[in-house]
């Protein structure tokens, strides 16, 4: 085999491997689609429920229930949510103060990064700082403030909105 017959396979090989390219990007583009509309038919029903019922559609003993089952339910709750609100109900959901990190976590397992491209600590700390209603604790743990709180008795700094 002499060099021009070598470069012919080849040329040939690499437009099999580009075709396949093609159809590849293809797909891709279109699971793309699919899943920004399911996004946005689940994130539709998921804000219907919560303002039909007044409450959450996940509360944190659904959610338990589920992960003691190996279900995925809720593997999506925060998706198509801005960053205030996925982490007020993250917040919400959580037993206790969060830190920063376990906030973190919070919202990438609810499916945030889905959507942003993913939560960066300085994005999630940022909406701490603008979001009312939230407060720090001294061991720099992040809760929702609660209505009889004593804030002189807890020694926590409120945020609030710029």
């Amino acid at each position: 085999m002499n060099d021009n017959d070598v470069k012919r396979l080849f040329d040939a090989a690499l437009d099999a491997e580009e075709a396949s390219l093609v159809k590849a990007h293809e797909a891709l583009t279109k699971a793309q689609i699919d899943f920004d509309v399911a996004s946005r038919k689940y994130a539709a029903l998921r804000d219907l429920f919560t303002e039909k019922f007044n409450q959450p559609a996940y509360t944190p003993e659904s959610l338990a229930f589920a992960a003691r089952r190996n279900e995925a339910r809720g593997r999506y709750r925060f998706i198509l949510l801005g960053a205030a609100e996925a982490i007020t109900m993250a917040l919400q959901e959580a037993k206790g103060p969060l830190s920063l990190g376990a906030l973190y976590t919070a919202l990438e397992s609810g499916g945030w990064a889905l959507e942003s491209g993913g939560p960066s600590l300085r994005s999630i700390n940022a909406a701490l700082m603008k979001t009312a209603g939230i407060v720090k604790t001294d061991d720099d743990k992040y809760s929702l403030k609660s209505s009889g709180l004593d804030q002189e008795k807890s020694k926590r700094r409120e945020f609030r909105t710029a």
